[in-house]
């Protein structure tokens, strides 16, 4: 996912809505929301996203970011499942 959606952690209001419009945009086109899909979903996979930014985290911010990540993920899984 190219950075203009957001920063490396979604750390500010409307960053699932953000998610969920760029999802609703390309879904015409099958192939690019497949794409789409899957590279949202190991963008923002909690135990991914610690593998790949874990150790560039705060610690005193590490449980209020992880908290937005798995909150990111659940959201972005329930729209991909709907």
């Amino acid at each position: 996912i190219n950075a203009e959606y957001m920063g490396p952690w979604p750390d500010h209001e409307g960053a699932c809505d953000l998610l969920q419009k760029k999802l609703v945009e390309t879904k015409s086109n099958t192939e690019k929301y497949r794409e789409l899909v899957r590279a949202l979903k190991l963008r923002w996979h909690p135990d991914k996203f610690q593998q790949v930014f874990g150790s560039r985290v705060a610690e005193e911010e590490r449980d209020r970011i992880m908290r937005r990540v798995t909150e990111t993920f659940n959201h972005l899984r329930d729209f991909i499942e709907a």
